[in-house]
Parts: structure tokens; C-alpha cells; sequence
């Protein structure tokens, strides 16, 4: 449960809450894809916090990413509170995996 909590970021009541097809016992790691992770974390609408998290590393040309001193920590919670939300919420399973 060790892991689930490092991997997931997750807290007692939320491992509580994943349903068990999430989680692989044996390793401890949540079967959770990046390709998800990216999916549902765009809904929090802030593709740079989304793509900092995910370890993109920006094009040479965008002139933005380049200017960019930092992704505030508000907006990387927002994105994994987006994720963490869906992921605890009814239906997941339906929902882009």
C-alpha cells in the first residue's frame, strides 16, 4: 500500500476508493497509462502544467516553453486533482483508457 500511496498519490481513504481492476497487487502499481494520464489531465485545460508533469520536453521552436521560467505548483495540482478525481468518480472504467 506503500507504493500505491508514492505511485497514486494517494491517501488512505483514496486506495480505499480505487476499484481493484486499477491495481496490481503483485507490484503494487497502479495500471494507469500515461496515454490516460495525458487524456484526462487536458480536461483541467492547462496543457503546459499536463506536459510538465509528463516530463515533455518542449520543441526547440516554441517560443513560449523557452521564455516559461516555471509551471506554478497550483497548476500541477489542479492537473493531478483533475486525474485523482476521475479516477476516484463512478464510471472510470468507460472512460478513456
Amino acid at each position: 500500500m506503500v507504493l500505491l500511496a508514492i505511485n497514486g498519490g494517494l491517501g488512505a481513504k483514496d486506495i480505499a476508493e480505487v476499484p481493484v481492476e486499477a491495481v496490481d497487487l503483485d507490484s503494487g502499481w497502479l495500471r494507469f497509462a500515461r496515454n490516460t494520464f495525458q487524456t484526462i489531465g487536458e480536461e483541467s485545460r492547462d496543457l503546459v502544467a499536463v506536459q510538465a508533469i509528463m516530463g515533455h520536453v518542449p520543441r526547440s521552436y516554441d517560443t513560449s516553453a523557452i521564455y516559461r521560467q516555471r509551471v506554478s505548483d497550483e497548476r500541477l495540482r489542479a492537473v493531478v486533482g483533475a486525474v485523482h478525481d476521475w479516477l476516484l468518480s463512478e464510471g472510470t472504467s468507460n472512460e478513456a483508457q
